[in-house]
C-alpha cells in the first residue's frame, strides 16, 4: 500500500476511537445511580400510579397498597440496588433504578419520588 493510503486508513481509526472513547463517557454519565446505603433514602416517599406506596422515614420503613394500611417493613438487605424488605412471611423487592425511582418486581410496577416522608 502507498503512504497516502496507510494515513488515511490511520486517521479514520483515530476518528472512529475519539468517537467510541467520547460515547463511552457520554453514556456513562447517563447509567442508573442509586445510593450506597439505605440512608440515601432516609425521608422519601414513593408512590406508584395505582396508589402503592413506600416510605423511608427516619428509621422505619412503610408499604402501603392502595385503600391499606401502611405496614412496618424490616430490612433485610440492600445489595446491588435491590432493596429486600420483609412483612411477616412476605418478603418484597424494590430495584433502585436510581435516586428517584424504584421498581417492584412483583407488581411490575414503578414507584416514583413524591417529597419528603
Amino acid at each position: 500500500m502507498t503512504k497516502t493510503v496507510k494515513r488515511i486508513i490511520a486517521v479514520v481509526l483515530l476518528l472512529v476511537t475519539v468517537l467510541l472513547i467520547g460515547y463511552s463517557c457520554y453514556t456513562a454519565n447517563r447509567l442508573a445511580s442509586y445510593p450506597d446505603t439505605l440512608d440515601g433514602y432516609k425521608n422519601m416517599v414513593f408512590r406508584a400510579n395505582d396508589g402503592t406506596m413506600v416510605a423511608f422515614t427516619g428509621e422505619n420503613i412503610w408499604y402501603a397498597e392502595q385503600g391499606e394500611d401502611m405496614v412496618l417493613l424490616v430490612t433485610e438487605s440492600y445489595e446491588e440496588g435491590v432493596i429486600t424488605l420483609k412483612y411477616g412471611e412476605e418478603t418484597l423487592q424494590f430495584v433502585a433504578i436510581d435516586e428517584d425511582t424504584l421498581y417492584c418486581p412483583a407488581s411490575e410496577q414503578f414507584l416514583r419520588k413524591r417529597g419528603d416522608g
